[in-house]
């Protein structure tokens, strides 16, 4: 049976003796002269505060959470006696059961804590989402934590860490050293007065101090990095797939030695463990679908400590595992108040809403959304994008508040800049670059593919103007006939432009925003400003003002995946 293991030493600001000793219990005795002895690393990431197995946006049981990842982590602690359970971030933040708890009726247990907790978490990186709600928030849910939150590449303004850099572990008599980082894009993301008082380094250059001083003056057997970032290079062909520096995992793989295990996180990907550089690197996807297993085989040292022999890894899919009894019934009360809220009337539609064809031609469901963007702020232009992979579809009839969560997926708030004609054209030339290019077919059918480097929630939709894409010129020179009030879009007007905190800070590629003037910002989240919206007017009838439209005309357009 697996038992706790022993923390040697912890570097980081404010961490108490007691909790460390609620924390970690003793270690299992050490292997024999030449026995071998294999520790186990489970790890999650991007699980978004999702604990029942259960999909808040369609209503339905879904394979995921960390309920049927505690029934894995338990299966293997009942048969490996050295195991670690770690984290890489975005884990208190996502899901409708967070909201709920965090903005609704905040109660003084953080249910996705308290999960963790009982699940036996060693460690835990700091994800750009824990941010969301405030510094408040997220030092509760660290004070509650009885593992810590590391993330070595934030530091206060007096270059002391904000939280914690690394952990040192011992189990079976192995030392393990545990390195977090984050990704250091986040203040490009964040509301500046939840980050205030902090500095975000580059991880590689944390990487390169922090590992070998985990190597030669901690003397670890092996080094675990906890990285909160993704790959900015295909595993497989080493191709560029950078659109920001947000992520630096591969660099860290191959240009930092001394790192044995990357448990890496953020970009939602399923990476099975393979060998990059000289690191094991892995990627469990998101939501709790999947659980990283790492194992290392070591072999004792003549003259002490060990020498790992061997590393070997797979991703374990949750589907079709019971959920673990213990984390449901520690859950459930926060769970059903949730379903209670989500389930709720917010007003009717007068006829069906259907967003599938958002990236392909404008929809009455995006003008709802630029519609209340402009009226709450008074702005002249509105900015906005189709943020689910696949877009949902209303009937008519009632909407409930979970119709609005699976439109509007992420707990982003509304702002308002001030930018010339120029930005905007700019931004609207980024949002094109979705389409990586397009032919006409014989049939007068305009064909499209869709470029695999710009993620979808990425392709942004401007209301209060009209224009036209044709995604057969170049990159740059797509936007034709921008016009505001019927006149060519003058490039030196400014104008008031309302969008959401991520797109204003610059992200993906909108760099065009980042030190824009801020006018306004919302103290409520774009969709409970939707929900408000929609319950003031009682009833919708969808209407769509098509403002842009895909050039060439064509009879049909479709998108080729």
């Amino acid at each position: 049976m697996a038992q706790r293991p022993t923390t040697i030493r912890f570097h980081g600001f404010i961490w108490s003796a007691s909790l460390l000793c609620l924390c970690f219990i003793t270690a299992i005795p050490a292997a024999g002269a030449s026995e071998s002895i294999t520790v186990t690393l489970l790890a999650t990431s991007d699980v978004h505060a999702h604990v029942f197995p259960y999909d808040y946006f369609r209503g339905e049981a879904a394979p995921r959470g960390f309920a049927k990842i505690s029934t894995l982590v338990e299966q293997i602690r009942s048969q490996s006696p050295n195991v670690l359970l770690f984290d890489s971030g975005d884990t208190i933040q996502g899901s409708p059961l967070a909201y709920y708890h965090y903005r609704v009726d905040p109660t003084p247990v953080n249910p996705v804590i308290a999960a963790m907790n009982a699940m036996g978490y060693d460690a835990m990186a700091i994800g750009n989402h824990e941010f969301n709600y405030g510094r408040e928030i997220l030092d509760q849910a660290r004070t509650q934590s009885r593992f810590p939150w590391l993330a070595a590449n934030i530091l206060r303004n007096d270059g002391e860490p904000a939280f914690g850099s690394y952990v040192v572990l011992e189990t079976g008599g192995v030392r393990i050293g545990v390195l977090g980082l984050t990704t250091h894009k986040i203040p490009y993301w964040e509301k500046p007065r939840f980050i205030e008082g902090l500095q975000f380094l580059p991880s590689l250059d944390a990487a390169k101090k922090l590992v070998p001083f985990l190597r030669e003056t901690e003397r670890c057997d092996a080094v675990v990095l906890l990285a909160h970032q993704g790959f900015e290079r295909d595993l497989r062909t080493g191709e560029d797939l950078r659109r920001s520096d947000e992520n630096q995992a591969y660099a860290i793989a191959t240009q930092v030695p001394g790192i044995d295990v990357i448990l890496a996180g953020h970009a939602h990907k399923n990476i099975p463990p393979r060998t990059v550089g000289n690191a094991l690197v892995s990627m469990p996807s998101s939501y709790g679908q999947r659980l990283t297993r790492i194992d290392l085989a070591f072999q004792p040292r003549p003259g002490g400590g060990f020498r790992l022999l061997s590393k070997s890894g797979e991703n374990l899919a949750v589907k079709g595992v019971e959920p673990d009894p213990r984390i449901l019934d520690i859950c459930r009360p926060f769970h059903q108040r949730t379903l209670a809220y989500i389930e709720g009337p917010v007003g009717n539609l007068s006829a069906p809403l259907d967003g599938r064809r958002a990236r392909l031609e404008d929809t009455a469901m995006m003008d709802l959304l630029q519609e209340m963007q402009l009226e709450v702020t008074g702005a002249d232009l509105s900015l906005a994008s189709m943020l689910p992979w696949e877009p949902p579809v209303f009937r008519a009839g009632m909407i409930t508040v979970r119709d609005i969560y699976s439109f509007y997926i992420y707990d982003n708030t509304l702002m308002v800049i001030e930018v010339t004609g120029r930005k905007i054209k700019e931004a609207l030339e980024v949002a094109a670059s979705y389409y990586k290019d397009a032919k006409m077919d014989p049939t007068g059918a305009l064909l499209l593919r869709r470029n695999p480097k710009v993620a979808p929630y990425n392709f942004d939709i401007l209301a209060g103007a009209t224009y036209r894409i044709d995604p057969t010129k170049p990159v740059g020179e797509r936007i034709l006939n921008l016009r505001y009030q019927g006149r060519p879009m003058d490039p030196d007007q400014r104008f008031r432009l309302a969008l959401n905190n991520y797109r204003a800070g610059g992200s993906a590629g909108y760099s065009m925003f980042r030190d824009a003037p801020r006018v306004w910002e919302s103290t409520q989240e774009i969709r409970s400003l939707l929900i408000d919206y929609i319950r003031r007017k009682g009833t919708i009838s969808p209407h769509c003002d098509q403002n842009w439209v895909l050039a060439p005309t064509a009879n049909f357009v479709q998108e080729q995946r």
